[in-house]
């Protein structure tokens, strides 16, 4: 392991991409726009859950690196049209971080992991009505890839009672 001091590294990292995407950087860099990256974005996840699943570590260190990259060019892209930085990015993920984990920085409990989930699913619940989303199933992304997207709305709809073993349950509903 590369032994670094991580704040000084990130610092140079942001700098190196905004130096790419700079008035003197590289013309498919500075092309780039949200939209035209969705794509990226899912490849690099999906080549980190392959990375994953064969237990390659040296390979899962490149392609987090290259999911941070797509991380540090949407920050980029947001920050050249005024609409939220890195810090922001850094920011809002601390924030929601001590806020799912009340029992760690406010209350200093233990909890189960199950409790810790269940913790977690009615904050989140909470934060999603302050938003006026009033639907459970508004939290579920719909950009999921299908089956995915199913898969949550089951979860979602078995949380509330709506889970049966056969279909004569479903039937009697």
């Amino acid at each position: 392991m590369i032994n670094i001091n991580p704040t000084e590294q990130f610092s140079d990292l942001v700098n190196l991409i905004q130096t790419l995407r700079g008035p003197n950087g590289c013309s498919w860099d500075k092309e780039q726009t949200h939209e035209s990256l969705k794509s990226n974005l899912i490849e690099e996840s999906y080549e980190t859950l392959n990375a994953i699943d064969n237990n390659d570590q040296q390979n899962l260190s490149e392609e987090l690196g290259d999911v941070l990259l797509q991380i540090l060019f949407h920050s980029d892209i947001a920050e050249k049209n005024d609409e939220f930085t890195i810090n922001d990015v850094i920011y809002n993920l601390q924030k929601k971080l001590i806020e799912r984990h009340p029992h760690v920085f406010r209350l200093k409990t233990s909890l189960s992991s199950n409790e810790v989930v269940s913790q977690w699913e009615e904050i989140k619940k909470q934060n999603l009505s302050s938003k006026g989303l009033t639907s459970a199933l508004d939290s579920v992304t719909p950009n999921l890839p299908s089956l995915m997207y199913a898969t949550k709305i089951q979860r979602k709809a078995a949380s509330y009672g709506l889970d049966w073993k056969d279909i004569d349950g479903v039937m009697e509903k």
